[in-house]
């Protein structure tokens, strides 16, 4: 969940830098740009949450390597 949170910020940070470059779209309200940002966070969110997970594994694996001779039936 760690993972998934700062890859989700690290990718709408990136995004909202990206937007301060362009003009305000004077035809969107406040309160819809707030849901739009609220749901392009949830589908980030949704969407890297494999990935994290990968992560998480690989780095818990990195972290703590086992043998085959470890794993018990």
């Amino acid at each position: 969940m760690i993972f998934t949170y700062g890859m989700t910020a690290a990718v709408l940070v990136l995004v909202y830098f990206i937007q301060l470059a362009f003009p305000d779209a004077k035809s969107v309200t406040d309160n819809e740009r707030l849901a739009i940002w609220i749901v392009f966070a949830l589908a980030v969110n949704l969407a890297l949450m494999r990935n994290a997970y990968s992560l998480w594994l690989a780095m818990d694996y990195w972290m703590e390597p086992w043998s085959p001779g470890d794993i018990e039936p």
